[in-house]
């Protein structure tokens, strides 16, 4: 017998932090329908894990071609589960995961199903938003985890979640018995690589400045390793795809988080990253790209700094924001950011948990 409820992820828990949300929403048992990915298969205490097992490279044409048949793969695999099946809700993890299985969600899940918009896919093609925007209108309940994200997605009646991730007070003390600011000064990438381009930019501008240490650690960012032994910079750190557990330990001997993803392509211009949320609970500063939702956001609350790097003086920026009083004022500021946050989505909170029922 089915569980009453099943969540559709085209990957695993240990890059869908957000899952927790609904995790700690539930009253039911639940299935987990996911695409594993790498070695690294994260899974929740599902009732049942439905696992479709499809590699995927880390780089190069290869990785196209796996994501173009995985795509293909996942789409036959859980529309089979989810006809086969009778759940009483789905919780589609992404709105390409709904676009997938679109016709069978509109057909037996219609207005029982929530599609939770997390990144921006393929919204620039017509086609592609058309199928989109008509699952959305279909769904019991739509969630996007940014404001900005109507500038692709169109006005919907959608509800606001942050990816705000909560830490224990235990790891945010931990990660505090840090004396502030390092020296060197450690400045780090932690999370998923989506613009290696700019991050080889990144490297160029801070490269063997010893007064600065660049860690970047996380799926992908091994491909930054022959760059950085070509150039021979001598004050970063590489690392690939890391358990999701191990976390708030890598923030330990950070003293800024680098959330800078460019801001030409829609992909990255309108979202809020999970970097955000874990800067601001954890008191450190972070550093964004100009022109993007990130710098609207780190603005208006006054704890980010948008990184020019065709300003040497971008360095100098870095450690006045360590100065004690502009420091005070920012860790403030970032309180008040997360207060806002969980006012948001305790509202959404009640709207999911009502859905459920």
């Amino acid at each position: 017998m089915s569980a009453p409820i099943a969540f559709i992820n085209l990957d695993g828990i240990n890059v869908t932090p957000y899952f927790e949300h609904y995790e700690h929403l539930l009253t039911k048992p639940y299935d987990y329908i996911y695409w594993q990915r790498s070695g690294i298969g994260v899974e929740p205490d599902a009732q049942k894990v439905w696992r479709y097992k499809h590699t995927v490279s880390s780089s190069g044409s290869k990785k196209y071609m796996d994501l173009f048949t995985g795509y293909f793969g996942f789409r036959q695999f859980a529309r089979r589960i989810l006809l086969s099946e009778n759940y009483q809700r789905v919780i589609a993890l992404t709105g390409n995961s709904a676009v997938l299985v679109g016709d069978v969600l509109k057909q037996k899940y219609r207005g029982r199903y929530l599609i939770d918009i997390r990144d921006y896919f393929l919204e620039n093609n017509p086609l592609y938003r058309m199928l989109e925007e008509k699952i959305i209108d279909s769904s019991g309940l739509s969630i996007i985890s940014s404001p900005a994200y109507t500038s692709f997605l169109g006005v919907h009646d959608f509800l606001l979640m942050h990816n705000a991730h909560l830490i224990p007070q235990s790891d945010i003390l931990r990660v505090n018995q840090r004396k502030r600011p390092g020296t060197p000064l450690v400045l780090a990438s932690i999370g998923t690589a989506k613009n290696i381009e700019l991050d080889k930019l990144v490297l160029d501008f801070f490269a063997n400045d010893s007064r600065f240490k660049l860690m970047f650690l996380g799926r992908g960012y091994e491909q930054l390793r022959p760059y950085i032994e070509s150039k021979k910079i001598e004050n970063a750190v590489v690392s690939g795809e890391f358990d999701s557990s191990q976390t708030y330990a890598l923030y330990e001997n950070v003293d800024v988080v680098m959330s800078m993803y460019g801001s030409k392509s829609t992909h990255v211009k309108y979202q809020l990253t999970n970097k955000l949320y874990y800067a601001a609970q954890l008191h450190l500063p972070i550093l964004v790209s100009p022109g993007s939702y990130m710098e609207t956001i780190s603005s208006e609350y006054d704890f980010g700094l948008a990184c020019d790097l065709s300003d040497e003086s971008l360095k100098d920026k870095i450690f006045e924001m360590f100065e004690p009083c502009k420091f005070k004022r920012m860790c403030d500021r970032m309180d008040c950011f997360m207060e806002d946050v969980l006012a948001t989505n305790r509202k959404t909170n009640l709207s999911v948990q009502a859905f459920l029922q």
